[in-house]
């Protein structure tokens, strides 16, 4: 939705982008002043960031919302996607990604995978499997654990993120960015905000999935996007990492 580079906002502009994606289904009934209110911040500064997002004011700003809020309003797509095939096309981009990050891995004393929800078990998943090949790794599923930069000396962090707009995770990655610590991430497309903040980028580009629970269920909508993408990307990396320690140790 933002044609923006989050790398150059100011602070003030870090907020109101990090409210607008956390709180979308919100923000498309507000009224600017509303909006401000919440924020503590003047209308005109919000609509200095709607400009810097590329839209003319608020009020195109929510129009390009609600289309986004409707289209991410899951619709059950069982049976009507083919996510291996729709892999399978892009696997030579993720391959592509995964020889650039591999370097800063290999030459990393720790490797820190970081993820939320179904994300976070990935990277139990992840930490686990790179382990078998020589590299002292570690997951992080809670967002707020307090890193410490003394500790992450050396190391390089891999944040998993299916849709790249984690709100929590992109916290996460302004913070290591700003502790100077590597960071690569492994999400669904390069233009997500995720993938942009971090130094390396690893894509898959599959369709995002949804089950619409029948009923009157009141979980709704569910993201059920899948992961195995991201479980042959991080097989891949580690295997990769498993090649180099024999080129440079001997088998």
């Amino acid at each position: 939705m933002f044609n923006i580079d989050v790398t150059k906002l100011k602070d003030i502009d870090i907020s109101i982008y990090k409210y607008i994606l956390k709180n979308r289904d919100k923000v498309v009934f507000m009224t600017i002043r509303e909006l401000s209110e919440e924020l503590h911040v003047s209308t005109t500064t919000i609509l200095r960031f709607c400009k810097k997002a590329g839209f003319e004011g608020f009020s195109e700003l929510k129009v390009n919302l609600k289309k986004e809020v409707k289209t991410e309003s899951y619709k059950s797509t069982l049976g009507e996607i083919d996510i291996i095939d729709e892999f399978i096309k892009n696997i030579p981009l993720a391959k592509k990604g995964i020889e650039e990050a591999k370097e800063a891995i290999f030459n990393s004393k720790l490797v820190l995978f970081i993820g939320t929800g179904s994300s976070g078990a990935i990277a139990t998943y992840g930490a686990k499997y790179m382990a078998h090949f020589n590299k002292f790794a570690l997951s992080i599923d809670d967002p707020y654990y307090p890193f410490n930069l003394e500790a992450l000396e050396g190391a390089v962090a891999i944040i998993l993120s299916t849709s790249g707009e984690n709100a929590s995770l992109i916290e996460v990655s302004e913070k290591l960015k700003e502790m100077g610590i590597k960071t690569i991430s492994i999400t669904n497309k390069k233009t997500s905000t995720i993938s942009k903040l971090t130094d390396y980028t690893i894509n898959y580009y599959i369709s995002q999935e949804g089950y619409n629970h029948p009923g009157d269920n009141f979980l709704g909508y569910s993201d059920i996007t899948s992961q195995m993408p991201a479980i042959y990307i991080i097989e891949n990396l580690s295997k990769e990492i498993g090649k180099m320690n024999e080129e440079k140790f001997g088998k």
